[in-house]
C-alpha cells in the first residue's frame, strides 16, 4: 500500500489465490479423512498394526521401519498428507511398543 502498488486488481487476485490455496488445503483434510474412515471401516488399520508388531525387530526396528516409509512417501506426498494419513495409522502401534507419543 506504501509502495503505490496495491490497488483493487492487485487485491482482487490475491484474494482469489488465497481462497484458491484455502479450498486445496480443505481438499486434502476431507479426502485424507474419507480415507482413514474406509481404511477403518474396513479394518485395514488392524491389518497394519499387526504387520508392524509381527516385524522380526524389536521396538527401535519397527520405528525405523515406520520412519523409512515415511521417509519414501515424502518422495511422492505432502508433509500435510502423510501426517494426516500415516500418524492415525502408526501411532496406536508406536504407543503400544512403549514409547512417548509426545
Amino acid at each position: 500500500l506504501m509502495a503505490g502498488r496495491l490497488n483493487l486488481k492487485v487485491l482482487n487476485s490475491s484474494m482469489q489465490q488465497t481462497t484458491r490455496t484455502a479450498t486445496f488445503i480443505f481438499a486434502i483434510f476431507l479426502g485424507a479423512t474419507a480415507f482413514s474412515v474406509v481404511l477403518r471401516g474396513l479394518a485395514g488399520d488392524q491389518v497394519i498394526e499387526e504387520a508392524l508388531l509381527g516385524l522380526p525387530f524389536g521396538p527401535y526396528g519397527v520405528v525405523l521401519t515406520i520412519l523409512f516409509v515415511v521417509f519414501l512417501l515424502g518422495f511422492f506426498l505432502d508433509w500435510v498428507e502423510i501426517t494426516l494419513i500415516i500418524l492415525p495409522l502408526v501411532a496406536p502401534v508406536v504407543q503400544t511398543l512403549g514409547f512417548d507419543l509426545v
